[in-house]
């Protein structure tokens, strides 16, 4: 069924009050995600190995590290499917009250683990338990956020809604890396091993709390429910949502696969593989990396912003191709900063790469992705085709990155290789996707 078909959805319905409080609810949900998230591979590029894996060799430990941050993607999918599908048929609020309560808590619980010095093999295994629970929740968190925005706002508006979705994102970062810089200047290391790490982990319960009682606040998204009363979901509950999709718009999934692949490996080569790089072989300062950080997720918080009113001028897809040039362009000179070592240029390199390519395609796809999907399976497309791609390209790549590095003898150059391998991905699924913006009726 054409996209053309559908009804249109940017009428009175839509207010600017309606407006105003899905993009809030969608900003506070993602802030919790890439708070959780942030913060976990902050914390494994700079505590986790020693705490966790204790008996292993230091490069071990960071590789073991980077795997149990991988494997929260791994179950991404999952989340993308089942919660996805709740999205789709029984509304989008339930999940995202339900999505934030999963993450928040398995955050939490990380911040409450013992060591392996305490109890041995059992707490890399509860570590990985939690993660998986965070992995699954998230798995529909900014699926969740950027359908119920998209939904919710007029189309001359909805680059810039969903922008500050993926803007909070970078706040959500912020407050995280803030909370490891300023116990990491006023603890000693020994301190900082010792409990000073659970802070930031423990104070997460306090965003979820804003979060959901945000969130319990909405209404429905006006897309949806005129959907619904036109009749056209009576039969949703009773059909699964993925398996329409792969009939109907296959190639529209392959495309929302593909837009997000240079998002999530350049995000986390930047802010978690990089940021090992810098502290474990070029031997920078974890309070300079820390501060990096801190700009980085303020800077990128308002670039964002600035993209979605771009994306809403010349066109997401058009954005998307300047994010991945721009991360192409500087995939070789990222590393070569951080190689000198000194204090500027690390900083430069990372807020530049997180604050302009990755910020571009960031703030594109919350507008892009959601329109490829007709109403009544959004969700589950947007859900199922971004996490898949969370799974296989973005969770793995601070593991790879670290592999690669080995493999060339310690040199980053093929890391360099691969994000740009990652950035023809995305542009290859811009192209795909626009496409099927146009076959379907959306331009």
């Amino acid at each position: 069924m054409s996209m053309a078909t559908e009804p249109d959805t940017t009428t009175a319905v839509i207010t600017p009050q309606t407006q105003r409080r899905a993009t809030i609810a969608g900003a506070i949900g993602t802030v919790v995600e890439w708070y959780d998230f942030g913060l976990y591979g902050t914390a494994s590029a700079l505590f986790l190995g020693p705490l966790f894996f204790s008996g292993a060799s230091p490069a071990f430990a960071v590789l073991a590290a980077f795997a149990t941050f991988a494997v929260g993607f791994a179950i991404r999918p999952l989340g993308g499917i089942i919660l996805g599908n709740l999205g789709d048929r029984y509304g989008r609020k339930p999940v995202l009250i339900l999505t934030v309560i999963l993450m928040g808590s398995a955050t939490f619980l990380v911040g409450c683990l013992p060591t392996s010095l305490q109890i041995g093999v059992g707490a890399p295994i509860l570590l990985v338990l939690l993660r998986l629970l965070q992995g699954f929740g998230a798995g529909a968190e900014l699926a969740g956020a950027f359908t119920f925005v998209h939904e919710s706002s007029t189309k001359k508006r909805r680059g810039f809604t969903t922008g500050i979705s993926a803007a909070a994102a970078g706040f959500g970062q912020f407050l995280g890396n803030l909370g490891f810089f300023i116990l990491n200047s006023t603890l000693s290391t020994h301190d900082m091993l010792a409990w000073g790490w659970r802070i930031p982990f423990l104070a997460s319960a306090i965003i979820v709390v804003v979060a959901i009682l945000v969130r319990r606040k909405l209404q429905e998204s006006p897309e949806l429910v005129k959907l619904r009363a036109q009749a056209r979901l009576q039969a949703a509950p009773r059909r699964l949502p993925l398996a329409e999709i792969f009939r109907n718009r296959p190639v529209a999934w392959l495309a929302g696969f593909l837009v997000p692949a240079m998002v999530g490996f350049v995000g986390y080569t930047t802010q978690t593989f990089g940021v090992s790089f810098a502290v474990n072989q070029v031997k920078v300062s974890s309070q300079v990396t820390l501060t990096a950080l801190l700009i980085m997720g303020i800077v990128s918080t308002i670039t964002c912003i600035l993209f979605g009113l771009l994306a809403d001028k010349i066109g997401p897809h058009r954005v998307l191709y300047l994010g991945a040039a721009c991360s192409i362009i500087w995939a070789f000179p990222f590393f070569a900063l951080l190689q000198t070592g000194n204090t500027a240029l690390v900083i430069v390199a990372i807020v530049v790469s997180y604050s302009l390519g990755f910020s571009m395609a960031s703030a594109a796809q919350g507008e892009f992705l959601p329109s490829l999907f007709e109403t009544r399976y959004r969700f589950s497309g947007v859900a199922t085709s971004r996490e898949f791609s969370s799974a296989i390209i973005a969770g793995p790549a601070p593991f790879v990155g670290a592999a690669l590095t080995i493999a060339a003898g310690g040199s980053p150059w093929l890391v360099s290789l691969a994000v740009i391998l990652a950035c023809l991905l995305t542009a290859l699924g811009t192209f795909i996707g626009q496409r099927q913006r146009k076959l379907h009726g959306v331009e």
